[in-house]
């Protein structure tokens, strides 16, 4: 359909034009705040000793970002669908300019309501997100937690016995155990020095 179809031709490409800029700005406003979102929830995942976090916070705002774009497009789409509807109308109503003018002017009040709607739900998605992210992080910083304070014996090869005798040497939970060096647990626990060097590293692995 030429734009110089209807007396309306100029009205609806400067429709489209506002509808394609309005959906442009909200986008880059969103990433804009996806991105401080994304970087101040990656420093918090830095303090947890675990390397794939990062990762698994890229992967969802990835995904939070591509869903964003789809709703966005969607919108963008379904406005573009119904001014074009308009104008259809308008050429078949060219003898009743004023009516016509009407329906544009509902149609400029339709996309900021839609917009404003549409902005809404993604803030709230994107702030639900966030907030997961963050539960998600405390849940494996206190678990990460309790694993350092767990009693040696808990590690595979440690009985009563190594677990007093490092006790007495101020070694008693799996996380002092790690930080132990090889020479100094073999000591401690009376045995020869590559045993003590396998029990620090089955202590680092379950830290």
């Amino acid at each position: 359909m030429s734009e110089a179809s209807t007396p309306f031709g100029s009205l609806f490409s400067t429709q489209r034009r506002l509808v394609d800029s309005t959906i442009e700005t909200q986008r880059n406003l969103h990433r804009q705040g996806l991105d401080l979102t994304r970087r101040s929830t990656k420093a918090l995942a830095g303090v947890v000793p675990d390397d794939e976090a990062p990762g698994r916070v890229d992967d969802l705002f990835d995904d939070i970002e591509s869903t964003q774009d789809d709703l966005f497009d969607g919108i963008q789409d379904a406005l573009g669908s119904g001014i074009d509807r308009t104008e259809e109308t308008a050429e078949d109503l060219e003898e009743d300019l004023e009516t016509a003018a009407e329906e544009v002017g509902d149609a400029a009040e339709d996309v900021a309501e839609t917009t404003e709607e549409a902005t809404e739900d993604v803030t709230d998605t994107t702030e639900e997100a966030a907030e997961d992210v963050q539960e998600t992080l405390e849940t494996a910083a206190e678990d990460v937690g309790d694993a350092l304070e767990a009693s040696v014996d808990a590690i595979d090869g440690i009985g009563p016995t190594y677990a007093e005798r490092l006790a007495d040497a101020g070694i008693e939970t799996v996380g002092d155990l790690a930080d132990a060096s090889a020479d100094a647990v073999a000591e401690a626990a009376e045995i020869s020095e590559e045993r003590a060097s396998e029990l620090v590293e089955r202590a680092q692995e379950q830290a």
